[in-house]
């Protein structure tokens, strides 16, 4: 069974469309936001996230509700953007299309990593790498011509992309009970002692 998970009706109808397209059976649609997945915990194997843990300024947030959802031993796969900094310049980060575009969200690869085994995933890594230029970019219309001309503008090196596929595995280990609407989050056992998660 495979459960489509997004927030907006307007996703989720697309996504219909295409379910009845490839004439599968055994998709779930699901209207609910990725910071508080409406699942009971312990109930999912596999998570694969395409694009969108940057749109969420809740990272940690999210990557304990997938934690969460997740039966122990289970996986998250995440394709996403990085940055050679978490400090973008100011204007950029306050640009919506880069937002939307998943650029004014993105963290340092090592900043990605940290969150995912802050969240209890155990060998988190890296599996895959490719460059995502300003020119490449520039190819889709959500960044204005204003956007990128701001892009190119920055000193060299102060904004280079990247395209990650990271890869974490929960670990066999119990984990205690989440309390929701709190803001504490699920202390899930790594190594054997509890994590504070944070917020």
């Amino acid at each position: 069974r495979v459960i489509a998970l997004d927030f907006l009706p307007e996703m989720l109808d697309r996504a219909a469309l295409a379910v009845k397209e490839a004439g599968v059976s055994n998709v779930e649609l699901v209207e609910g936001e990725m910071e508080a997945i409406p699942r009971p915990e312990a109930s999912v194997d596999l998570i694969i996230s395409n694009g969108v843990i940057n749109l969420s300024a809740r990272k940690a947030r999210v990557m304990a509700e997938c934690a969460r959802v997740l039966r122990p031993g289970g996986r998250l796969c995440v394709s996403d953007l990085t940055v050679e900094t978490d400090d973008l310049p100011p204007e950029i980060a306050t640009q919506p299309a880069a937002w939307a575009g998943c650029v004014a969200g993105a963290l340092a690869e090592e900043a990605f990593l940290h969150k995912l085994r802050q969240a209890g995933f155990e060998n988190a890594e890296v599996v895959y790498r490719a460059p995502l230029s300003i020119d490449d970019c520039a190819l889709y219309p959500l960044f204005s011509a204003d956007v990128i001309r701001l892009m190119r503008s920055l000193p060299a090196g102060e904004f280079l992309l990247g395209h990650k596929n990271a890869y974490g595995r929960l670990p066999l280990s119990p984990r205690a009970p989440f309390k929701r609407g709190t803001r504490e989050m699920p202390p899930l056992l790594l190594r054997r002692r509890e994590m504070d998660l944070g917020a």
